[in-house]
């Protein structure tokens, strides 16, 4: 799950910064 999050990171901080969030926050829900 990790180095998907870098690899969103990497592919573009802007345009990806949506998802990132998205999927952090799914991570915290899911914990």
């Amino acid at each position: 799950m990790y180095l998907h999050l870098r690899v969103d990171v990497h592919s573009g901080t802007r345009p990806h910064y949506c998802s990132l969030r998205h999927r952090v926050i799914h991570l915290a829900t899911k914990s």
